[in-house]
C-alpha cells in the first residue's frame, strides 16, 4: 500500500511541475499575472485618473459571453463611484455616480 501512496505522490509533483511549464511563458521570471487581472489593474489605474480616491473593492463579473471589471472608489470628499471596465482589454465602459439620486 505504501507503494501506491509514494508512486500516487511522485506523479502528483510531476503534474504540479508540469502545469507550472504550461502556465509560465518562456523566459519569465517574475510571477504569473493572468490576463484577467492585468485587465484588472489597467481598470483600476483609468478609474483612479478619472475619480482620484481609494479603490474600495474591485470585482470580476463573469458573464454568458463576456466578462466586467467593477471598480468601487470612494473619493476625499465622500463621494463614490462604480467604474465598469471590459475584462479582456481594461477599457472603462461605463461610470455610475453612487450618490446620485
Amino acid at each position: 500500500m505504501s507503494n501506491r501512496l509514494e508512486r500516487a505522490a511522485r506523479v502528483g509533483t510531476w503534474f504540479a511541475f508540469a502545469l507550472l511549464a504550461v502556465t509560465q511563458p518562456a523566459g519569465a521570471t517574475g510571477p504569473f499575472h493572468s490576463p484577467i487581472e492585468t485587465a484588472a489593474e489597467i481598470c483600476r489605474k483609468e478609474a483612479l485618473a478619472l475619480h482620484p480616491g481609494k479603490v474600495e473593492r474591485t470585482e470580476v463579473l463573469y458573464g454568458a459571453k463576456a466578462v466586467r471589471i467593477e471598480v468601487q472608489i470612494k473619493q476625499r470628499n465622500g463621494k463614490g463611484w462604480l467604474v465598469l471596465c471590459d475584462g479582456t482589454s481594461g477599457k472603462i465602459l461605463n461610470t455610475i455616480d453612487v450618490d446620485a439620486p
